[in-house]
C-alpha cells in the first residue's frame, strides 16, 4: 500500500496519522472497500493548530494494488 500526502514524501507515516477504512454499498447493495490515510500537515503539527471542517487534515486515498483503483470490490478486498 502506497500514499502520498499533501507536504510529505511518499509513504511517510506521521506523527498521528491513521489508516482509515469505508465500507460502501451501490444501489445494487454491491460493497466496496475503500481505504485512506489521513495526517495533519507538518505546519498543522508544528503550529498544534486544531483540525476542523474549515483546517482539516490531509486525506490520501489509496489504490489496492490487488484491485487496482479506489474502490475494491468487498469479496477481493477480503480475499487479499
Amino acid at each position: 500500500v502506497e500514499w502520498l500526502v499533501k507536504a510529505f514524501d511518499l509513504n511517510v507515516a506521521s506523527t498521528g496519522g491513521a489508516l482509515g477504512f469505508e465500507l460502501w454499498e451501490d444501489d445494487t447493495q454491491h460493497r466496496y472497500v475503500r481505504i485512506y490515510y489521513t495526517a495533519a500537515r507538518p505546519d498543522q503539527q508544528r503550529n498544534a493548530d486544531v483540525l476542523s471542517a474549515s483546517n482539516p487534515p490531509s486525506i490520501a486515498y489509496l489504490i489496492i494494488k490487488q484491485c487496482g483503483e479506489y474502490f475494491c470490490p468487498y469479496p477481493k478486498f477480503r480475499s487479499i
